[in-house]
């Protein structure tokens, strides 16, 4: 059986801004979502430090890149560094390792290019509807979900609401995929299954919808 406790978390749940209505065809999505490649997923030392959120972010940037053919120069220290950069992490002082607010995270994105990927705009979007969350993969190949998961996620092979949420933490991921009975996650360097039910449950608390470029 899986045992994920010795991954961390690290995501402020206290989200700030107000969801955009976001222009949905329903009628033209398709049942299922496939992701498009096959990039290398990204730990970023998140099963040592609470970076989950620059972890999800560098993840979306890999698969934005893989998906126009190209290739990306990031690596797993990348994640301490911005970690250190937007939160004030100090390696080595678990003091520090305070988790990461998405809101800001994406701020200061918008205003520092990651990996030659600029942030152009970034929107929360109605994480209750499942066509939010489904045109805004098949538009830009991902969101980044943030949950609250309970101490049961640590030994789940697939994400289904069971416990409280919130009894682990927050949690960052992203989502690339989806079928008609689940949705699939990048999260601590693996693919994570996540079904349907999960999703429209109170685990989940937010999700964003980003527009990125991409450096020459």
């Amino acid at each position: 059986m899986p045992y994920y406790h010795q991954f961390k978390l690290g995501c402020d749940t206290n989200l700030k801004l107000e969801i955009r209505e976001t222009e949905i065809a329903a009628d033209i999505l398709p049942d299922s979502y496939s992701r498009m490649v096959d990039a290398p997923v990204i730990l970023g030392h998140n099963d040592q430090i609470g970076d989950c959120v620059i972890v999800g972010i560098l993840n979306y940037i890999r698969e934005t890149y893989y998906r126009a053919g190209r290739k990306d120069s990031i690596t797993d220290d990348l994640g301490p560094q911005l970690y250190s950069a937007i939160t004030g992490y100090v390696p080595g002082n678990p003091l520090t390792d305070n988790g990461t607010n998405p809101e800001d995270a994406l701020a200061y994105w918008k205003q520092n290019p990651i990996a030659g990927a600029e942030l152009i705009d970034f929107a929360r979007i109605d994480h209750t509807n499942p066509e939010a969350i489904k045109n805004s993969i098949v538009k830009t190949g991902g969101v980044l979900l943030i949950c609250e998961l309970s101490v049961e996620q640590q030994r789940q092979k697939e994400w289904v609401p069971e416990g409280h949420p919130g009894t682990w933490g927050g949690h960052c991921v992203c989502v690339v995929q989806y079928t008609g009975a689940d949705y699939t996650a990048i999260t601590w360097g693996m693919l994570m299954q996540v079904l349907n039910l999960y999703m429209s449950s109170d685990f989940v608390v937010g999700a964003y919808e980003l527009a990125i470029t991409l450096g020459n």
